[in-house]
């Protein structure tokens, strides 16, 4: 069974790295804002599945759950209560309303930087930045355009098992590939001082080669199993 779905919640981890230039001292700043989000994430995610499995009573009805949200279900099992299923589901919407908030931003400034370089398509167009606003409108709205085609394609129950699933793994595929690329470089120059900032906020020091190690292995790895394709039996459509 593929692992993609469970992994996509680390899709934006790479959101701080857009914004560097829009931050004080990104040398720092940007590493810290990846490190604190994982300790955070790990934390509240195992206190939020140990709660969810211990409350959960069953499991058939949360999959198949009449209103397709199956942690809807789960709240309701855990609280007897729609109107307190509710509630948690109006957090958790609103939870990734803020979140969405800074994806949006990372994105467009993601977008915005190719265009500049003139390395993507209407480049010319994209890269024009806000006079009265300071951001990069037109590169929001390229953002939007490819948001929704992708929100068209989850819907369209022709499209939904294999165009979006393709597109949602392709995008953790690459960012594993775009991680590993600087490890592997380094461990090919043997982790060269000269390659390495001299006053790094973040050295690894002695744990330099383990680490990288780690992720060009974890890449390989991914890359197949992260392929794999999510439900059985294995049709040429589900591939």
């Amino acid at each position: 069974m593929g692992l993609i779905n469970p992994v996509y919640g680390f899709g934006g981890l790479d959101g701080a790295v857009h914004l560097g230039e829009d931050c004080f001292e990104p040398a720092k700043t940007v590493p810290g804002a990846i490190i604190n989000s994982l300790v955070v994430g790990v934390i509240t995610t195992f206190f939020f599945a140990v709660s969810m499995l211990y409350c959960m009573k069953d499991l058939d009805a949360a999959v198949n759950s009449r209103t397709g949200v199956p942690i809807y279900e789960v709240w309701f099992q855990a609280t007897q209560s729609s109107v307190a299923a509710t509630i948690f589901m109006a957090m958790m919407l609103l939870a990734l309303f803020i979140t969405s908030i800074g994806s949006v931003q990372s994105g467009s400034r993601l977008t915005w930087s190719f265009a500049r370089d003139d390395a993507i398509i209407l480049s010319q167009y994209i890269k024009i930045t806000s006079d009265k606003f300071g951001v990069p409108g037109l590169s929001l709205l390229f953002n939007a355009f490819w948001l929704a085609l992708l929100g068209y394609m989850d819907n369209d129950m022709r499209l939904r098992s294999s165009a979006f699933n393709v597109s949602i793994g392709t995008a953790i595929l690459t960012e594993l590939i775009s991680f590993s690329f600087p490890a592997a470089l380094m461990m090919w120059q043997g982790r060269n001082q000269k390659f390495l900032p001299a006053n790094s906020p973040f050295n690894l020091g002695r744990f330099g080669w383990l680490v990288n190690s780690l992720v060009v292995a974890w890449t390989a790895f991914a890359l197949i199993v992260f392929s794999f394709p999510v439900t059985l039996p294995v049709s040429a459509g589900s591939m």
